[in-house]
């Protein structure tokens, strides 16, 4: 009975599948996009979502993925806004897939080959660039040097508060270098800049000091969110 019972099931799934009236099976992490940038976009462009695709024969009320699966409208990348990485060459206004998370080989121009993440590039169409934290994870093959390189990425959630220690004495209202720590250990990413430009107290940061630092997706970049008590100051 179970076997049967099985096997009408996936004959259902099949028959629903095959009838056009029956809304297409799509994963998850693939999306419909229509460019909107203006410009040609390169097979495995990162791109940001701008908006949706409205249906017109619902009077633009209707989004198309109640009937096609979900349909976004794609623009240059820029800080702070959902990204993706469109799958073939796409002309403007033409339609195509794009990851919005999962694996994608993706242009990325390393600037750091400890970086283990991946950050847009305001306003470029082409490529990424290699960062502490950002849109996605760096798979494989890990950077031997800097410079641009195509390398599979995971879209998706990336790690956004480290402990940190500050390399230098940092001045309230500007930046400095700190170096990451992962796994309770200082890490190869040990010349990252981060700012105190935020709820600082007007108090500076002292070379050595410990501190807790984020990655603010809508700047692209690290902040110095916390801090051990500055001995100086007791």
């Amino acid at each position: 009975m179970v076997d049967a019972k099985d096997r009408f099931l996936e004959d259902k799934d099949r028959r629903a599948v095959a009838d056009p009236g029956f809304p297409p099976v799509i994963p998850s992490h693939l999306v419909e996009v229509k460019n909107k940038s203006g410009v040609n976009l390169v097979r495995f462009a990162p791109a940001r979502i701008s908006g949706v695709v409205l249906d017109p024969t619902a009077g633009g009320v209707a989004l198309t993925q109640f009937k096609d699966g979900p349909a976004f409208e794609i623009n240059k990348q820029t800080c702070g806004e959902p990204i993706v990485v469109v799958q073939q060459y796409l002309k403007p206004d033409k339609y195509g897939s794009a990851v919005l998370y999962g694996v994608t080989p993706v242009t990325v121009n390393v600037i750091d080959v400890d970086h283990i993440a991946v950050a847009p590039i305001d306003d470029d169409v082409t490529k990424f660039k290699s960062a502490p934290s950002g849109v996605g994870r760096i798979l494989a093959p890990l950077p031997t040097g800097t410079g641009e390189q195509l390398l599979a990425v995971m879209m998706g959630p990336v790690q956004k508060r480290f402990q940190a220690t500050a390399n230098e004495a940092i001045t309230a209202g500007g930046s400095g270098k700190v170096t990451i720590y992962l796994g309770g250990s200082a890490s190869d990413m040990d010349d990252e800049t981060a700012y105190l430009d935020w709820m600082h107290n007007d108090e500076d940061i002292e070379s050595g000091q410990e501190l807790i630092v984020e990655w603010f997706d809508d700047r692209c970049e690290l902040v110095i969110v916390d801090a051990e008590c500055n001995a100086s100051a007791s």
